[in-house]
């Protein structure tokens, strides 16, 4: 249950470094319009 909780924790501190780190050097890359498009789908599910 608790190592659960953490690993929880720990995989939405996680996604939010690489969200953060990475959104900049993706959307500012004009051959990546798919990338945009992937995490479209990805943040609406």
């Amino acid at each position: 249950m608790i190592k659960d909780i953490i690993t929880m924790i720990l995989f939405i501190i996680f996604i939010f470094i690489i969200d953060k780190c990475f959104r900049d050097y993706i959307f500012n890359d004009n051959n990546s319009q798919y990338m945009k498009k992937a995490f479209d789908y990805v943040y609406k599910y």
